[in-house]
């Protein structure tokens, strides 16, 4: 109950701070003064931009200095045998417009509610399960931005969420100045939030810190290098074999060959070794409607051992290193077909080393999709699929389905939909491992009450090897 009470006085706070300087301060910056040209701009449709979670801007700038939504969800799961009920209540506050104003803001916070108290022999055994209560409070971000004030772009105070080299959600602050001759300098410090440990997301003695320098020397060319550091007294999923810090070193380049042909490249390393390297290549061709994309993502060296951001998957052990090349090949055909195929090839350095997540295998796919096909609002997709395993795990061939079909009705105000799925590889909540050769079939229906109101109800049905698992969820999203 502290920790909730704590949770609620920062909600609290936070929303009288920002109605506050939001209502008094809503000042445009067209008022104030005249957008400052920059030496050189960023290109666009660059891969993996690092960026800060930023908030809805309202429906018309100016137009309301509230805005967001609420949602209330339902979800059940079900084997037969055991069964599992949850209900989430999520509210987004966005507070003014970061384009607009001086001072905005935003506020996530939930209630998650698990109807089921699950025991940890039982596959849908959770987080949730570890609290004294079966209702819990949830803040997920809850944060201040301060835009455009000399020599900062943006000063963000509060609960953030900030992608860089790893998903960091913290507690503190981060920076990013202005546009100096192409230089862009940022930094982010703070106190990590592990929503899994406990209530609030915090732990006594954890601190994350990092920085980044980015370059653009010309408007097609830019350079990003990305230091941070975290310090977690739980590394991983093993606690006790568990690091206490890492720190983790990336350097970035886009380059922009044509106004049609965008390169990325990065490298990652820990303070003690290299960790992987990533190259993609994306090529349109508008007036043709047709799009080329090819990448290679390289894991350089087996890494263990590490906090939990940088080794979400340390509850399957080692990852072992191997090479992974996709290529893929989008067509369209006029307003009503299009047709993409592609090929992705991931091989483990030794096949004997295959391990939960950590699998090698071939595939090839095509997929045809239509819209609007003679009868308006109809669209499908089918989708074939060829799987060649190649570790110590599985070695042989696969061919799997998938075809969904929707169809809107009411003047687009419904739409409901079915389908089938194959997957190779899909996690298992029963063995906390992955299945293979697993087919799932689902169905859907989506309206429109009002123009602000949606309801969303989902069903799925999973076969594996191991059971059969139902699985359903009905939304409702309100926005205003």
């Amino acid at each position: 109950m502290k920790l909730l009470s704590r949770s609620f006085q920062i909600l609290m706070v936070l929303v009288l701070l920002l109605a506050g300087w939001g209502g008094s301060l809503k000042k445009s910056y067209a008022e104030e003064s005249s957008p400052e040209a920059s030496p050189a701009d960023t290109p666009k449709d660059s891969k993996e931009e690092p960026k800060k979670e930023e908030p809805k801007a309202a429906k018309k700038p100016g137009d309301s200095l509230l805005h967001g939504w609420i949602m209330e969800n339902y979800r059940w799961q079900t084997t037969g045998d055991n069964s599992n009920n949850l209900t989430e209540t999520l509210v987004t506050l966005n507070i003014g417009d970061p384009t607009m104003h001086r001072y905005s803001g935003s506020i996530e916070a939930g209630l998650f509610a698990d109807l089921n108290s699950n025991d940890l022999n039982s596959p849908y055994h959770n987080v949730y399960d570890s609290f004294s209560s079966r209702a819990v409070g949830r803040l997920y971000s809850a944060y201040l931005d301060v835009n455009k004030v000399n020599p900062f772009g943006n000063i963000r105070i509060g609960r953030q969420h900030l992608y860089e080299l790893e998903n960091l959600n913290f507690d503190g602050i981060s920076l990013e100045s202005k546009a100096y001759y192409g230089f862009v300098l940022s930094g982010f410090a703070g106190v990590p939030v592990h929503l899994y440990e406990n209530q609030l997301g915090e732990e006594a003695g954890d601190w994350t810190a990092g920085a980044s320098l980015q370059w653009t020397p010309v408007s097609r060319l830019r350079f990003r290098s990305t230091f941070e550091h975290l310090h977690d007294k739980i590394g991983g999923y093993r606690i006790t074999e568990g690091k206490t810090g890492d720190s983790l070193i990336g350097n970035s380049v886009w380059l922009k060959l044509t106004s049609n042909w965008d390169l990325y490249s990065k490298l990652t390393l820990f303070s003690d070794q290299l960790r992987n390297w990533e190259f993609s290549s994306s090529t349109r061709f508008p007036k043709q409607d047709l799009r080329l994309d090819f990448s290679v993502y390289r894991l350089l060296k087996a890494y263990d051992f590490r906090v939990l951001e940088s080794d979400p998957l340390s509850v399957a052990g080692t990852y072992e290193p191997y090479t992974e090349f996709q290529a893929r090949i989008y067509k369209g055909f006029g307003k009503k077909f299009s047709f993409e195929t592609g090929a992705s090839v991931r091989k483990l350095d030794d096949e004997e080393i295959a391990g939960a997540f950590n699998h090698g295998y071939e595939r090839v796919y095509g997929t045809l999709s239509t819209r609007d096909f003679l009868i308006k609002g109809f669209s499908t997709s089918t989708a074939a699929n060829y799987y060649h395993g190649e570790d110590s795990v599985l070695k042989n061939n696969y061919f799997g389905l998938n075809f969904s079909l929707n169809q809107q009705l009411l003047k687009k105000r419904l739409t409901v939909g079915a389908g089938t799925a194959y997957y190779l590889y899909r996690y298992n909540l029963f063995t906390g491992d992955v299945s293979n050769n697993v087919r799932t079939y689902f169905a859907e229906v989506e309206g429109k009450i009002r123009k602000d109101l949606k309801l969303k109800t989902t069903y799925e049905f999973e076969k594996n090897a191991i059971n059969g698992f139902h699985s359903g969820r009905v939304r409702l999203v309100w926005d205003f």
